[in-house]
């Protein structure tokens, strides 16, 4: 989105008695936020937290071309994946609602990842996932760039790469590999849907009874969390509609 900002000029005009003119110009202003974060709440790290907020308010107020739409920030918080950064979250709602130019943010996000930052994959990653205001949905680009964060080592939603590769969405499916990335999601995110993605994994196993123990477990940790899909899936699942063993909750 972009702000207009209507300045007094002085002009003068070629008239017969030298007299200087007023013209209004309009500067057409785009709607820059920044996104800061540190990982842990030490004195060196939210030391740093401060001196980036400041730089990109320095950054932004000076550009001529840029208005101001807000310093967004997420203090402390290591191993959380984007979806539970509320500060990030309140950005995004904020480019979704038109307060910041969201196709300018995706440019910028490119090119930090194009420099190796592991960060600017994640979020292009996700932005292209769930498909934004601005940012089509393109699970290609999902794929690239949350495998990519993957290969660095710094990825924290993993589920999301986990079902683009059960799902062979934007890759080759690999089912092998989205239950492992389910597993760590959840283990490390807590992430329910992940759970409940792990029970129906294990229920279409049906190998054993202790698959399908297993994927009770997964179903109701994810229950817990508040997952509705695996709400539904384990009401089935107790009927015993689906699979040949009888196992005790």
């Amino acid at each position: 989105m972009r702000e207009v900002q209507v300045l007094q000029a002085t002009k003068t005009a070629p008239n017969s008695r030298g007299r200087n003119n007023n013209y209004a110009v309009q500067i057409d202003r785009i709607r820059v936020a920044a996104y800061c974060r540190v990982s842990t709440d030490g004195d060196e790290q939210l030391g740093s937290f401060e001196s980036q907020k400041l730089y990109y308010e320095e950054k932004i107020r000076k550009n001529k071309e840029w208005a101001m739409a807000g310093i967004f920030a997420d203090e402390a918080i290591t191993g959380t994946k984007i979806d539970k950064r509320e500060g990030f979250q309140e950005m995004i709602r904020k480019c979704l609602n038109g307060e910041i130019d969201m196709k300018q943010a995706v440019s910028w996000y490119e090119k930090g990842a194009s420099q190796g930052n592991p960060e600017c994959m994640e979020i292009l990653g996700c932005l292209y996932f769930q498909g934004e205001e601005g940012v089509d949905r393109d699970y290609a680009k999902a794929f690239e760039w949350l495998n990519r964060c993957e290969e660095a080592g710094s990825l924290q939603s993993a589920s999301k790469l986990a079902y683009l590769y059960m799902k062979g969405e934007g890759c080759t499916a690999d089912e092998n590999k989205a239950k492992e990335l389910f597993e760590r999601a959840a283990q490390t995110e807590c992430d329910g849907y992940a759970l409940y993605e792990l029970g129906f994994i294990y229920e279409r196993k049906n190998e054993s009874p202790e698959d399908l123990k297993r994927a009770a477990q997964c179903y109701q940790k994810a229950i817990e969390m508040g997952n509705e899909s695996a709400s539904r899936r384990f009401s089935h699942f107790k009927k015993g509609l689906f699979g040949r063993w009888k196992i005790t909750y």
